[in-house]
């Protein structure tokens, strides 16, 4: 138990159930840190086009564990959207 004592078969209750599990023995662990959003253009709904736009900056840290990783901070935006779902995104050194 929580105090370190052994508990008796008899002693034992309930079920044990639970959902799928995974272990790793190689990753990264990700910890969120604090994010922002900040509107930088309300769009006017009589102009066709003129979507709103914003700016959002989510902080995390990465710790690799049992090798090395790497997050390519050199990704291409290549999401296709349309004008009322359009995203744009890259990654940004943490040094920048």
């Amino acid at each position: 138990d929580a105090n370190g004592d052994d508990i008796a078969i008899t002693d034992l209750t309930g079920a044990a159930s639970a959902d799928a599990i995974a272990f790793y023995d190689t990753g990264i662990q990700v910890k969120f840190n604090s994010a922002t959003a900040t509107v930088s253009h309300v769009g006017d709904p009589a102009t066709v086009g003129d979507s709103d736009q914003g700016t959002f900056v989510i902080k995390f840290d990465v710790t690799a564990f049992g090798a090395d990783m790497f997050i390519d901070k050199d990704a291409v935006e290549e999401y296709v959207g349309t004008t009322v779902t359009q995203v744009s995104y890259y990654f940004e050194d943490g040094n920048t």
